[in-house]
């Protein structure tokens, strides 16, 4: 979560034709080919940082820094930004899905921190402390604390990520947003489904797919990486006779009060002689 800080986007290569050449398709394959199906689309550029020795970087928006450090978009709608530390900061956007960016109202922007320092990505604050934080998606959020440090949540799943132009079923690529709560200390916390337990200790899914809820110990708990429902079944968070909640699939409370919920839709549940309740577990990583 947070302000996008990825691995500069360049080729360090001394013939500008073939380094515009490769980012087209680079870009192209990132995007499903829309940045050149669109006539008005600008085009890649190379340029090469003022400093000796300064390596040459390719992309959109290239700006040279007071450093003499160049850096680009990797996204025809990305943007950049100098620092009042003399830096060039750009947003990364390619990981994100075409389709996100294309349906979304929101644009990417620069904000240049207290201390000079440049952040680059969606719904950007500056905090209290001077530190500029953005989000790293179109769909994200981000909240200044009690204790003036900015915190964001992307609004995309990992699944979007992994599958590059988001899934039908994920949720955060259709447009729910995640959202912040304080905590009792003044710290944010974001994510999605977000609830406040007794304690002051805020709980927030990393998914829009999980859930989350208060126990009768006043703790806050939410599920994490469930398999979400392709046939429409929801989960469900469970109280057990200890005040402990658990969320998930098909939960049940054992004779020895613990709740515990399987993880997938398609999960069983049940009670031992022991007393104890043992679910199936789906391996690997949820998705929605």
């Amino acid at each position: 979560m947070g302000s996008l800080h990825s691995t500069r986007f360049a080729f360090t290569t001394s013939f500008p034709s073939l380094a515009v050449l490769l980012l087209g398709v680079v870009v192209s394959a990132s995007v499903g080919g829309s940045a050149f199906a669109n006539p008005s689309a600008p085009e890649p550029q190379c340029r090469r940082g003022s400093s000796p020795g300064a390596p040459q970087a390719c992309g959109y928006q290239c700006q040279v820094g007071g450093d003499g450090v160049v850096d680009c978009a990797d996204t025809a709608d990305g943007v950049c930004r100098v620092g009042g530390n003399g830096r060039v900061v750009c947003s990364r956007l390619a990981h994100l899905p075409a389709r996100l960016r294309q349906e979304s109202t929101a644009t990417p922007e620069c904000r240049v921190g207290g201390n000079g320092v440049v952040a680059c990505g969606y719904a950007c604050r500056v905090g209290g402390n001077g530190v500029a934080v953005c989000a790293g998606g179109p769909n994200g959020v981000c909240a200044t604390g009690g204790n003036g440090q900015v915190v964001c949540h992307d609004g995309i799943s990992d699944a979007g990520r992994r599958h590059g132009r988001g899934r039908r079923n994920d949720m955060a690529s259709r447009g729910e947003s995640p959202t912040c709560l304080v905590q009792g200390n003044g710290q944010q916390v974001c994510g999605f489904n977000c609830v406040r337990g007794g304690d002051g200790v805020v709980a927030c899914a990393e998914r829009a797919a999980d859930i989350c809820a208060v126990g009768g110990n006043g703790k806050a708990v939410c599920s994490v990486g469930l398999f979400s429902a392709t046939k429409g079944a929801k989960p469900e968070c469970r109280r057990g006779g200890n005040g402990e909640v658990a969320c998930g699939f098909a939960c049940r409370v054992g004779g020895d009060g613990r709740a515990v919920c399987a993880n997938s839709e398609d999960g069983t549940c049940v009670v031992g002689g022991d007393g104890r309740v043992v679910c199936s577990v789906r391996r690997g990583r949820g998705t929605r």
